[in-house]
């Protein structure tokens, strides 16, 4: 059966006021990931799971399934995304579907053919988690510590600091990526294997070895956390589409 894509849409945004529903160059921030999630006809249903009844209608009005209204025990700061997405799986019945899409509201740089490759890597790669990541746009290796009175220190690796040349080259063949925060696909009985054990956190209910990736070129991967990068999501949602 198709998979199950689960956006997550709460209403208690603190750093950028009613994040989820703010207009992004002219419509709702949800109303592009709905659409991308319906672009790419993998989904048997898109669900959005929101405490809000104004993301709800406005989730419904572009196409999304909303079920019901998310319980306020996990919609506060301290709920996990493993939770919100359980608790979803529940009240729907779909534990028979075999893979879950937890897709964040924010993803609007992506498009519909990053989540159809998605899907594939994982199930080739037999894989219980999928998660977006990105490459660093300066690499961490060469990352400076602050410490006291205004002094910095070189974290560097020993190896690392012996000539320029060989440095260059370690950086640049170092596999360091990073999470995008756009997007996740998750074995259903690997997160019900987890709901026994109760484990709550995505991060450590999986083994390293079970876990894949879809790796997302850095002008499609913006986490919106503040009004600077919503504005900066907005620039490069019209620069790609140039």
């Amino acid at each position: 059966m198709k998979p199950v894509c689960i956006i997550p849409a709460r209403k208690g945004s603190k750093r950028i006021k009613n994040k989820n529903i703010k207009l992004f160059l002219g419509k709702p921030l949800i109303s592009y990931t709905i659409k991308i999630a319906k672009k790419s006809k993998l989904f048997s249903r898109i669900i959005v799971s929101t405490d809000s009844k104004k993301i709800a209608r406005i989730a419904k009005n572009n196409g999304a399934d909303v079920p019901f209204i998310r319980n306020k025990k996990i919609s506060n700061d301290y709920a996990t995304s493993i939770e919100v997405l359980l608790d979803c799986i529940h009240k729907i019945k779909s534990k028979n579907i075999k893979y879950h899409f937890l897709l964040y509201p924010g993803a609007v740089l992506i498009n519909k053919n990053d989540l159809v490759k998605a899907y594939q890597i994982i199930k080739k790669k037999k894989a219980q988690r999928l998660a977006v990541m990105t490459n660093y746009n300066v690499s961490p290796e060469g990352a400076c510590k602050i410490i006291k009175n205004n002094f910095i220190n070189f974290n560097w690796p020993k190896h690392n600091t012996i000539n320029s040349k060989r440095k260059k080259r370690l950086v640049k063949s170092s596999k360091i990526i990073h999470d995008t925060g756009s997007f996740y696909i998750y074995e259903t009985k690997a997160l019900l294997t987890a709901e026994k054990k109760k484990v709550a956190n995505s991060y450590y209910f999986i083994s390293k070895k079970k876990t894949t990736y879809y790796l997302l070129h850095r002008l499609k991967s913006v986490d919106i956390n503040t009004m600077e990068d919503f504005k900066f999501a907005e620039f490069l949602y019209k620069f790609n589409l140039k």
